[in-house]
């Protein structure tokens, strides 16, 4: 294990975060990526009816996910410029593109029109054709989505005299702001300090680990704080029929779902899967691997959670962590499912004491003593 005294981003679709001086080993990082990928999800489908109330949520949706360590402030800086120029371009041609096909030509002609142009072109095609100026575009489709701690002011009480007494405090802010120049920055020191842009260079860091060929690869995926997470929804002790459905339910999607995944297995808040020697899928790169199995297998376990538990509300989000090991050899993927099955033998015969003894009136610390 070793120590970066760096910000590790997390690239998920394009929200970036920033964590200072973290433990990095093999596992650390998994846990990290498969969380972070995973809360997002969750929250995704949550809110969902928030914003759709009208529109029902008709497949899982699920996120991949990289992380990247940079060396310095300045390099991060350079990041997030390219990832806004980005947006500028990407905006830009779907705008023109779709404006086309809304017109009447094919989308294979829309792509030809649009071959080999240029921003300016562009722009003009906007104004000639369809009276549109691309500036006055909405500042989220151009610039994108900043989500950081804003330093604001907060009324903490009142003093004997009536007048508020106030603290700053940080508050989550989305804003839709350039972040290429440097006003924005030097109005917010507090999150980042100035630096140079090159836009090229951050590109060498995004160097992603590929799981070694002609390996079996196994990825766990286990439920994080799940025993405050049955608290919260009164499952039964020691085990839940129902919610241990609902896992096999949405391990049967991850099945359908990646045709390279040959045999899964789970019980309690646990599910491995194991993946065919020959798999390529995302070319084996392990982040993509870990983050999107991560987020399937939580979207799934959401959108099922009605089915399951018609009468029960979701009360808190669920989130999973996953870890991907390669193993050589047949025999040793079964060796390691075989102490997996041992495992649950292990917890579940002891959960079932445990909760007898505490069920017929046994305080849990005594049964731990």
């Amino acid at each position: 294990m070793f120590k970066v005294q760096n910000c590790l981003l997390f690239h998920n679709c394009e929200q970036l975060h920033g964590i200072d001086g973290i433990d990095i080993s093999t596992n650390n990082f998994s846990k990290i990526l498969s969380l972070c990928v995973s809360y997002f999800t969750s929250v995704y489908v949550m809110k969902w009816k928030d914003f759709f109330p009208n529109k029902e949520l008709k497949e899982p949706p699920y996120f991949d996910a990289r992380a990247v360590c940079y060396p310095n402030l300045k390099t991060i800086r350079d990041y997030l410029a390219w990832r806004q120029v980005d947006c500028h371009i990407n905006n830009q041609y779907n705008t023109c593109f779709w404006m086309l096909v809304k017109s009447g030509k094919s989308e294979q002609a829309a792509q030809l029109a649009l071959k080999g142009t240029f921003a300016k072109d562009k722009n003009e095609l906007l104004a000639q054709q369809f009276q549109i100026n691309y500036d006055d575009e909405p500042a989220m489709f151009r610039k994108g989505s900043s989500v950081y701690r804003e330093k604001v002011e907060t009324t903490v009480k009142i003093d004997d005299y009536g007048s508020p007494i106030k603290r700053p405090a940080l508050k989550v802010t989305v804003a839709h702001v350039d972040i290429i120049g440097p006003e924005f920055w030097e109005n917010h020191q507090h999150i980042l300090r100035e630096g140079k842009f090159m836009h090229e260079f951050v590109k060498k860091f995004g160097i992603d680990r590929i799981l070694p060929p002609c390996n079996w690869v196994v990825v766990r995926i286990s439920g994080c704080q799940f025993d405050q997470f049955s608290l919260i929804h009164s499952l039964d002790k020691p085990n839940d029929e129902t919610a241990l459905s609902l896992m096999n339910a949405s391990a049967s999607l991850m099945m359908e779902q990646y045709p390279d995944i040959v045999f899964g297995y789970g019980f309690n808040n646990e599910y491995s899967f194991v993946f065919h020697e020959k798999t390529e899928l995302y070319q084996r790169q392990e982040s993509l691997i870990l983050s999107s199995c991560s987020s399937y297998f939580t979207s799934c376990y959401m959108t099922k959670w009605k089915e399951f538990f018609p009468h029960k509300e979701l009360m808190q989000t669920p989130r999973f962590e996953a870890e991907a090991v390669c193993y050589p050899k047949l025999k040793i993927v079964c060796e390691y499912l075989t102490w997996r099955q041992a495992e649950c033998h292990a917890s579940n015969q002891y959960n079932t004491c445990f909760w007898m003894l505490v069920k017929s009136g046994k305080s849990e610390l005594g049964n731990i003593i």
